[in-house]
Order: C-alpha cells, then structure tokens, then sequence
C-alpha cells in the first residue's frame, strides 16, 4: 500500500457519511404503490389525450383503460385537467413518510412534493413522521460519524506503520467500515413494511461477502505473519475482525427476517 491510497480512503470516508442516509432506498410499499399509481395514471392521461384532443378530468372518464390501485392503500385524485395542462397528485392513503407525489404540466411534468407543499396533503400524521425522521437522522448522522471515526483512526495508523508487510491488515480493516455503515443503515430503516428491493438486496448480500471477505483476510495475516506486531497494528488486527463480524451478523440477520425470495 503506498502513501497515494489514503486519499482514494479520505475520498471513500466521504461516501461512508452518506450511505446511512439514503432513506430513499428504504421505500415503504405504500410509498412505491402511490408513485406506481400516479405513473399508470400519467400513461392513461397520454393516451387519453391523443384519441380526445384533451386531458381527462376524472376517473369515469378513463374507465375503459382498467387504472388499478388500491384505493385503501393509495390515494389518487385529478385536480384539473384541460386541453393541453392538468395536475394528478397521489400518496399512501394512511402516509407514514409523509411522500407526496405529483404530475404537474406547468411544473414540468413529474415530481415529489417539498416541505412546504407536503404540509397540504399530510396533515395530522406530519409533525409525528417529521418528528421519526429527525430520530432516524439523527442516528444516521451518529453511524456517519463512527464511520469517519474508524477511517480517521486507520489512517492516522497507517502513517505511523506504512509498511508493506501490513497492506492486507490494512485492506482488510479498512473495506470492513462499509459493510459496517450498510448494516447500520438498515437497523435504522429497514421494516417489514419497507419494500426489499433487488438494490437492498444487492447491498446486503455484498456487505455479508465483503464482512467473511475481511474476517477471513485478517486471519490469514495473521497467520502467516511470523514478527511482532506494533500495537496500532494488533489493534486494528483486532477491532477489524470484530467490526465486520458485528457487520455480516446484522446482514445475516436482516436476510433471514426480511428476504422472502
């Protein structure tokens, strides 16, 4: 390993703060069913216009083209609709994310609610989601802080060990923080009222390899290793494996309990 590798690391702690917070990959069924809806009914309205020169402005109006959605689950409605403009709007009937998803001509087609317009559509359920969201952000933003706490001290090792003979202790230790910040994420987000997708699955199933990857890694430097270890270097020989023990555990885990192929 050579001195130009820690900035590819400072360059990838960055990524590190960032993965527990992609909520949106933790989408709820509710969530993907109301988008889903909303984009048949975008589909529908083109096709509506192209046979009857107009936008339809109700449901009865396209009828003939079998729009289905849960109606207990999702709530769609057309506001208005004219020759050449018309705005749909569609969330969770019962919003547990307070997602609003929109199709306005005059804002440019497609789009999800902000702040601000959200407030118009989720009404008593807002300040309880908002209040949940801040508790998720706030750990999210605690995991991104340990994540950046494990690099930080792997770096500040390296340049007092740069040698070698350690690169795979190194490596080891090192790809071992990303499973950790994935595992963490989904202990903050993931539910069985969240959809399991083939990118949550991918992540997973990877984070788990990567964590056997670097328990296995380490072990073998070890073993092969026939000098003392200075103790910055046993340290992370150590804490590596059992951060990524703790990591493919939670992954293991959360395979068993949310994936149903």
């Amino acid at each position: 390993m050579t001195r130009p590798g820690i900035f590819h690391i400072v360059f990838l702690s960055i990524l590190v703060s960032f993965s527990a917070g992609c909520s949106h990959i933790f989408e709820t069924d509710a969530d993907v069913q109301a988008r889903k809806a909303l984009q048949d009914l975008m589909k529908i309205q083109e096709t509506y216009r192209k046979e009857n020169n107009k936008y339809a402005r109700n449901f009865l109006e396209i009828q003939k083209y079998d729009l289905k959605y849960h109606a207990g689950t999702v709530y769609l409605e057309i506001e208005s609709a004219g020759a050449d403009k018309y705005r749909a709007i569609s969330l969770p009937a019962e919003s547990t994310t307070a997602r609003v998803f929109a199709y306005d001509t005059d804002k440019g087609g497609f789009y999800e609610m902000d702040e601000e317009e959200v407030k118009s559509y989720v009404l008593g359920a807002l300040n309880h989601v908002r209040a949940k969201q801040r508790d998720q952000g706030l750990v999210d933003l605690v995991s991104g802080a340990l994540g950046l706490f494990l690099i930080a001290m792997g770096i500040k090792f390296f340049i007092e060990n740069e040698k070698r003979k350690f690169a795979w202790i190194y490596t080891a230790y090192f790809l071992g923080v990303f499973p950790l910040a994935w595992s963490l994420a989904i202990l903050n987000h993931l539910s069985k009222k969240i959809v399991f997708t083939p990118l949550i699955l991918s992540a997973t199933a990877g984070g788990l390899a990567l964590s056997v990857f670097c328990v296995f890694v380490a072990g073998w430097s070890y073993a092969r290793s026939r000098s003392e270890f200075p103790p910055s270097i046993l340290g992370l020989l150590v804490s590596g494996p059992v951060i990524s023990m703790f990591s493919g555990w939670m992954l293991a885990d959360a395979l068993r309990r949310f994936y149903h192929p």
